[in-house]
């Protein structure tokens, strides 16, 4: 089944989270930075596609750290079938099923075709809001990153909605150990653009925004 959490709930699960995500990036991560966040600020009220490549479950809670993710509406693509037993086992007890609901997640179904699973995030973006797709379809922490799958590309290319990129990335250091958020640009693509040439290039950007050395001034840290 497709679905996504209404505006309200989602609302009222970002400000409920916040604090927990907050306590706990403190104790386990030590610092959180974000670079770009100006991106955020202007996407406030438009539609928008967010990507970003995909290092661990907590990558969209840390999203939450930012000072203008509140003023966003996002609803993240979420799956129903997992690699990981143990997360299988919270979808199949009904535990993700709720927090899909409470967060905003909208699923696709594997099988059901690219153009049908589409059409909640079109919905989404119809009427304003922003969607949040992670475009190697799961977790990797290989350092290097898995081919893009090609339905964020789609997505702009068959609504002229900008696509905003975004970079995770892991600073393990003697004393700390940091998350560097970086966001990137919006870029637009135009109808008649191919969806496998535009997923190379949001790779490539991704990439870009995962290897670019950043420094720690002028940065948002928490």
């Amino acid at each position: 089944m497709l679905y996504y959490g209404n505006k309200k709930m989602a609302t009222i699960g970002q400000y409920l989270i916040f604090p927990v995500v907050w306590i706990l990036s403190k104790i386990f991560l030590c610092e959180v930075v974000f670079h770009g966040e100006e991106h955020f600020r202007d996407m406030a009220g438009k539609p928008a596609i967010l990507i970003a490549n995909h290092i661990s479950l907590y990558d969209s809670f840390l999203l939450r750290l930012s000072s203008h993710w509140k003023r966003l509406h996002v609803y993240f693509m979420g799956v129903t079938k997992f690699n990981i037993p143990q997360m299988q086992w919270l979808w199949n007890i009904g535990i993700i099923p709720i927090v899909y609901k409470l967060f905003g997640v909208f699923t696709v179904i594997p099988g059901k075709g690219l153009d049908k699973n589409l059409m909640v995030p079109k919905a989404i973006l119809s009427r304003g809001d922003a969607v949040f797709i992670f475009p190697e379809g799961s977790i990797n922490t290989s350092g290097t990153l898995m081919p893009f799958k090609k339905g964020a590309a789609v997505l702009a290319i068959s609504t002229g909605v900008p696509i905003i990129p975004i970079g995770f990335r892991v600073i393990n250091k003697s004393t700390r150990r940091s998350i560097i958020i970086s966001i990137g640009e919006p870029i637009t693509f135009s109808s008649d653009s191919d969806s496998d040439v535009v997923s190379r290039q949001l790779e490539v950007r991704i990439g870009e925004l995962v290897t670019v050395e950043q420094y720690y001034d002028s940065t948002s840290k928490y």
